[in-house]
């Protein structure tokens, strides 16, 4: 009886299979003979390469690139052809060229944000209405146009920012020294006098209101050069500080953080306040002139009157320090308008000639204030 033998399949070869395995050679002769495999690379077509050039094309044509802070801004080049060359110039060739992401025109002094607000008011004046802006955006733009010689956009913020000071309910009415700063370099910068003119008037009304601190106003005079502001922050400045009895000790010392005025500053305050005893001890006892009516018959008698009575007035008790002329001007007046002796003894016109003349003292010193502090 014959035996089935069953053949077994063959396995395939598994990692850590015994099994033999013959490899062939490595032949380097062969090696070194057979030449290299060409790999086969695409180059772009010439159409290709045409629509990326034209793409940037088309970006650069549209802006350059800009640094500001740590940002890479997108600035029109209408904007920048609207820069007269001088600046322009100065801006492209001190840094980078605008061409590129990495070689950005570097702008610096104005943040992110004023450029942007720039940058909008370029590409939509003039039909922003300009009441709709908020204060700080508006002054953003005047700041960078005037900087960067903007003609156009100068003319229209200008008018916006007037208008918006000089209104019915400016806010100049409330705002604090910061905002009278900011408003009045902008109008200095623009060399507008109109608007300049009416930022120094309620800045000063504001001062004389004892509603803001003398002594930025005083700094801010003196940097600008603008002698209304000037002689009238000094003269409060020097009032707010014979108020607090320290006036003297104050200008001796050396300037600091908290008292920022400088030896010469100091010295013109402290002559104002030497200068202003000294009126005040004259004025005091001299009273103003005033001329005589045409029904007076004894204007002797009137002007004996008026005498006594005005150095009454000027030695009754004030809270007001001698120095502060003006106030205590105002003071005499309100006493010696009630004052009964004196329209006993005055004939009606002489009476209210003689009251007349009161106010046109305190313009009088109103009016020559800096020959008290040498700011001539």
């Amino acid at each position: 009886m014959g035996i089935a033998v069953m053949k077994q399949p063959r396995n395939p070869i598994r990692l850590g299979h015994a099994a033999r395995i013959r490899c062939t050679p490595f032949d380097l002769s062969r090696a070194m003979n057979t030449p290299p495999t060409k790999v086969s690379v695409q180059t772009p077509t010439q159409s290709s390469m045409t629509a990326i050039l034209s793409s940037r094309n088309q970006e650069l044509k549209g802006g350059y690139y800009v640094k500001v802070q740590e940002s890479i801004v997108m600035v029109p080049k209408s904007l920048f052809d609207q820069i007269p060359p001088e600046i322009r110039n100065s801006l492209f060739f001190s840094n980078g060229n605008g061409l590129s992401f990495h070689e950005p025109i570097h702008l610096h002094g104005p943040t992110v944000l004023q450029l942007r607000h720039l940058i909008h008011a370029f590409t939509n004046y003039p039909n922003l209405d300009i009441h709709n802006i908020p204060l700080d955006q508006l002054f953003n733009i005047a700041e960078l146009a005037c900087q960067y010689g903007l003609a156009n956009i100068k003319s229209w913020v200008l008018r916006g920012v007037e208008a918006v000071l000089n209104r019915g309910d400016t806010p100049l009415r409330t705002g604090p020294n910061e905002l009278f700063i900011r408003a009045l370099r902008i109008a200095t910068s623009y060399n507008y006098l109109p608007l300049r003119n009416s930022i120094e008037a309620k800045w000063i009304t504001r001062l004389y209101w004892n509603q803001l601190s003398p002594l930025p106003a005083l700094l801010e005079a003196d940097k600008l050069g603008l002698p209304n502001l000037q002689r009238n922050s000094y003269y409060l400045h020097m009032v707010e500080r014979a108020t607090m009895g320290d006036i003297v000790e104050y200008c001796r010392q050396s300037p600091s953080s908290s008292s920022p005025l400088s030896h010469e500053q100091r010295t013109h305050l402290l002559e104002g306040y030497y200068s202003f005893a000294a009126y005040w001890k004259k004025t005091s006892l001299s009273p103003p002139d005033f001329m005589p009516s045409p029904e007076c018959v004894g204007h002797a008698q009137c002007l004996a009157a008026w005498r006594m009575r005005w150095v009454m007035a000027c030695s009754q008790p004030s809270l007001t320090p001698e120095v502060d002329v003006l106030k205590r001007l105002v003071g005499v007046e309100t006493v010696l308008k009630g004052d009964e002796v004196l329209m006993a003894c005055l004939d009606g016109a002489c009476r209210m000639s003689a009251l007349a003349s009161i106010s046109r003292k305190r313009t009088e010193v109103s009016r020559s204030l800096h020959h008290h502090f040498d700011l001539d």
